[in-house]
């Protein structure tokens, strides 16, 4: 028999159950509504688990097939919710409505087979019925292997290689079983009897640290995102601080241009040429590889517009003084 009623397997379930509770709604709860498109399936995955194994654990202690085949019910639906948590975070959006959908037609799926198989054979053959759920199991895992290793490709974190690691030890442990449980339909001896202690420990210990390796990877992800957001606001932000000083900066010397104009119109046509043979200056430096550290497009963007300073010293001298004609002029002009 592939399902022990030890008071041990009992507890180990129920532990199980409510572990995976915990951590459902934990999740459910701790991550922000901006990034449930792919934490809340996952949320939903956990909790779906905590019934699965509760009734699973009561129906093995009881020896009640009927039991059992119920709370297996909940595990197929409990994996479409975290294959598409995966499948969200890695781009595909998919919604709760939608995910719900594609679970109950699986669901109803599921019942159809159980179904039919009792109509064609009546008895209930728990090898058989262990070796699907195996099988199943082998499935989504390996599955979600794969996606963890796009994860991991994607986001480059360790926990998500780690995660792959896991299922990559719960499929070899599930595979073994499963050719132990096949063996013992085939010969006279049962080999699977004395190794399923050491199985099922191994695959309690592994659950427990997948469900806390998916929130984990979940948590970094998070916290990755809300980095790269505040970076984006940091750099937006002083972006537009820049642009508000330089546009300063632009009316202030053009302020400063249409007062040296203002004051005499020859210093202003100065102001304006000495602009552009401070420009056209640097061009020919850059064109021949002149300083390039310096002589950058915005370098000298920045020197033709602060150019007009170099005059404006004038401002400030009286018309007296400034127009004030030399003593050779005054003498050609007498």
């Amino acid at each position: 028999m592939p399902f022990s009623s030890s008071v041990t397997t009992l507890i180990a379930f129920q532990l199980y159950a409510v572990f995976a509770l915990g951590i459902g709604l934990f999740t459910w709860h701790t991550f922000p509504k901006e990034r449930r498109v792919y934490t809340l399936p996952c949320a939903i995955g956990f909790i779906l688990a905590a019934p699965a194994a509760f009734f699973m654990g009561v129906g093995t202690y009881l020896q009640s097939n009927s039991v059992i085949i119920f709370g297996d019910l909940f595990v197929p639906l409990s994996w479409i919710f975290i294959y598409y948590s995966f499948a969200n975070l890695l781009g595909a959006n998919r919604s709760i409505r939608t995910i719900s959908i594609k679970a109950m037609m699986v669901l109803a799926l599921i019942i159809t087979f159980f179904f039919l198989r009792n109509i064609y054979r009546p008895e209930f053959y728990p090898s058989l019925f262990f070796s699907d759920h195996v099988l199943a199991s082998i499935v989504f895992n390996g599955v979600i292997t794969f996606m963890c290793l796009k994860v991991y490709k994607r986001y480059q974190l360790t926990i998500a290689a780690i995660l792959a690691l896991l299922h990559i030890l719960y499929l070899t442990v599930l595979v073994a079983r499963l050719g132990l449980n096949i063996t013992d339909g085939i010969g006279d001896v049962s080999n699977s009897s004395s190794f399923d202690p050491i199985f099922s420990s191994i695959l309690f210990v592994v659950s427990f640290a997948k469900f806390l390796g998916i929130f984990s990877l979940f948590s970094l992800i998070n916290a990755s995102k809300d980095q790269k957001l505040m970076t984006e606001n940091y750099l937006i932000k002083e972006e537009v601080a820049n642009k508000k000083i330089e546009k300063s900066e632009a009316q202030f010397l053009a302020s400063l241009n249409a007062l040296a104009k203002a004051r005499d119109n020859e210093t202003g046509n100065h102001i304006i040429r000495t602009q552009n043979y401070v420009k056209l200056l640097a061009l020919r430096l850059q064109a021949q590889g002149h300083y390039p550290e310096s002589l950058s497009d915005k370098s000298i963007d920045l020197l033709f517009k602060a150019a007009p300073l170099h005059d404006i010293g004038k401002v400030g001298i009286p018309e007296t003084s400034c127009l004030r004609m030399a003593p050779s002029e005054r003498k050609s002009g007498s």
